[in-house]
């Protein structure tokens, strides 16, 4: 007996190490990965830095994007002969299956990478003539996770323009539909919001990131799947706030849910990287089998979901 014990606590202790040899194969992988991407950062060519304005408004009229094609790993196009146009006061909605290229569209626009064939205009002005601070400072972008700062509400919108008045940051809340829950908060804009707005609903954070936008003064606002992480009602507030200020700046969003791209003025079916079409909700549902297949599969998902949270069987 005495043996066997000892037998079956060696074998433990054995398998202890073999189980961590794995873990460590594993952990230099994961180590090798993110250390090819820091030298890649580090050998990166840097962008040339110029003064820009901070207060100065850069007025443009049209983003376009003629026969742009890109790659992330040189041999597949993820874009291919890609053109696009919006007009500002227009809203372009995007959409597409998950790995259609919607979010490469936006990263170019940013200029986050430059397009391998083709160009992108801003009132017919090339990126290739315009430094890339001027080229952003005329787009802002609300992502799907939106990033705040431990601080107060006003110290985050000012964060798009720190030289902006308290008139000015006020005003771009009442914008963004931002100010009445705002001022219902203990301390109004100087209420704290907790380590990554941990202290305000998806909603309210949204709300704060279009607000900040807003205050940079863009010609032009990239919304990437801002209403993906809210409820219902938060996303019509959502939808009216950029229906608000579609008179004043472009919008160009990427969406899934019906009720999101309905309303645009044009929307653009992308399929493996191409435009498939684009139109009116009216006019594709005539005439884009794709694009209805596409609105279907999202309606049906939702209606899953509101279906688990009822209690109800799918």
């Amino acid at each position: 007996m005495g043996t066997l014990v000892a037998f079956v606590l060696y074998l433990f202790y054995a398998l202890t190490y073999v189980v961590g040899i794995g873990m460590k194969v594993s952990e230099y992988h994961e180590a090798k990965g993110s250390l090819r991407q820091v030298f890649r950062i580090l050998m990166a060519k840097e962008e040339k830095q110029i003064e820009v304005d901070s207060q100065k408004a850069f007025s443009f009229n049209e983003l376009k994007m003629e026969k742009v094609s890109f790659s992330y790993n040189k041999k597949d196009n993820v874009i291919s002969d890609l053109s696009l146009s919006v007009h500002r006061g227009e809203v372009l909605a995007l959409i597409g299956e998950s790995g259609a290229g919607k979010s490469t569209i936006i990263n170019l626009l940013e200029r986050f990478y430059e397009p391998m064939g083709g160009d992108m205009l801003i009132d017919d002005m090339s990126f290739r003539d315009i430094a890339p601070q001027i080229w952003r400072k005329g787009l802002s972008l609300v992502s799907q996770d939106t990033f705040l700062f431990n601080g107060t509400i006003k110290d985050n919108i000012k964060y798009a323009n720190p030289a902006a008045t308290d008139e000015e940051v006020i005003f771009a809340a009442k914008q963004a539909s931002a100010h009445d829950f705002i001022m219902k908060l203990d301390a109004g804009y100087d209420s704290d919001m907790g380590d990554y707005g941990s202290y305000l609903s998806g909603g309210q954070k949204q709300r704060i990131a279009i607000a900040r936008a807003f205050l940079r003064r863009s010609s032009f606002i990239l919304l990437d799947e801002y209403t993906s992480n809210v409820d219902s009602d938060t996303e019509q507030e959502l939808i009216k706030t950029v229906s608000r200020l579609k008179g004043e700046v472009g919008f160009i969003i990427i969406a899934h849910r019906l009720s999101t791209v309905k309303g645009a003025d044009k929307i653009a079916v992308i399929k493996d990287g191409r435009l498939e079409d684009i139109g009116t909700h009216e006019e594709l549902v005539q005439r884009n089998e794709y694009y209805v297949r596409v609105i279907t599969e999202q309606m049906n998902h939702d209606s899953e979901v509101l279906n688990v949270l009822d209690g109800q069987p799918v």
